[in-house]
């Protein structure tokens, strides 16, 4: 079973405005590769929407500060049920982003990336016109 959200004082994410998009989540402290450092809180809804996060085959919807994560084709976290991982070590400040692609089958909002990457994807997908 996996552990819930953690006490304030142990969460090592904030939210912060980012240059990415809006709002991210940031580290407050070094995060080590492979620290479990998040849990997505949120309801199970039967459809995509701007900000669910496909699990297996269930949709969920943010009711937690992980709404802000932010999309990076070279994603610095990642998700192992619902819980987020650092992938490789984050920095103080750093922002903690995921690969929209490794959780969803389809983007249901699709936007031009800003994530700054090497091989940016530029689009995630399908935009009209």
């Amino acid at each position: 079973m996996e552990e819930k959200e953690f006490s304030p004082e142990a969460n090592p994410l904030e939210v912060r405005p980012s240059a990415i998009a809006g709002n991210g989540i940031f580290a407050k402290r070094s995060i080590t590769e492979g620290e479990r450092i998040g849990y997505f809180e949120g309801v199970t809804i039967d459809h995509p929407t701007y900000h669910s996060v496909m699990f297996g085959d269930i949709h969920v919807e943010p009711s937690g500060d992980l709404r802000f994560l932010n999309n990076s084709c070279d994603a610095n976290a990642e998700f192992r049920g619902r819980s987020l991982f650092a992938r490789r070590a984050i920095p103080l400040d750093g922002e903690v982003t995921i690969d929209y692609l490794a959780t969803e089958e389809t983007i249901s909002s699709p936007f031009e990336c800003h994530c700054g990457a090497p091989g940016c994807r530029k689009v995630l997908g399908d935009l009209p016109g």
